[in-house]
């Protein structure tokens, strides 16, 4: 099989239980973005109280003196919740004109990949196996337990889930085939996000020349 170099931050990488999903590399072919966001809430309902406004009000007409019982610190925001992190990317695979091989190249990758976002039979009455982790992994932040895909993901130096859940795969081929009839190249979309709230790990802030690998020689 060739060996494609590829730009660090061109290159998408998978695992699912610490394990590459694919053994070519997973070009990045759109750019990339990603929201995040956090939601903050008034302590007291966006800067007034209709009681002390009551009494503000009866004051003044008792005493002469009241107030207006709406208060610039009542409109204080504290944070309520992080969203979870939550993006899309389109990924490439081409056959090697010089050594071409559509199934391995090509059509294996974007079939493993489609695979993330479908359950599997277990083949015990029909039972169907979750596409992300279980629940007592998803709490732990580790594969644990039987059953499931713990699944974690890098972006190049950028960005990394460690604990992630692959939500849509929309895979398109190539009508050109190779003479054992599969695609020459591929494109796969892929909806991903983390499990948990989005966090400042997702991000790393490392040195030049440092790395921080999740699964395989990386680790």
């Amino acid at each position: 099989m060739s060996m494609i170099q590829t730009p660090i931050g061109k290159e998408l990488r998978i695992f699912v239980n610490k394990e590459s999903v694919v053994d070519v590399p997973l070009i990045i072919e759109t750019d990339i973005t990603f929201p995040l966001s956090s939601q903050f809430e008034a302590i007291m309902g966006g800067g007034d109280s209709k009681l002390l406004t009551i009494f503000g009000s009866l004051s003044k007409e008792l005493f002469g003196k009241g107030f207006s019982g709406q208060f610039k610190q009542l409109g204080a925001r504290i944070w309520s919740k992080t969203e979870p992190l939550n993006m899309s990317l389109t990924v490439g695979f081409y056959i090697d004109k010089r050594n071409p091989d559509a199934y391995s190249q090509v059509y294996e990758p974007t079939i493993k990949l489609a695979h993330l976002t479908l359950p599997t039979d277990d083949g015990v009455g029909g039972s169907l196996v979750a596409p992300g982790p279980t629940l007592i992994s998803a709490i732990k932040g580790e594969k644990k337990g039987e059953g499931g895909k713990f699944i974690s993901i890098e972006i190049g130096k950028i960005l990394r889930i460690d604990s992630a859940i692959v939500t849509k795969a929309e895979p398109t081929f190539s009508n050109e085939v190779d003479s054992y009839g599969y695609p020459i190249w591929s494109k796969i979309n892929l909806e991903f996000g983390s499990i948990v709230s989005a966090t400042t790990s997702m991000l790393p802030l490392k040195g030049r020349g440092t790395s921080h690998g999740i699964g395989g020689n990386n680790a």
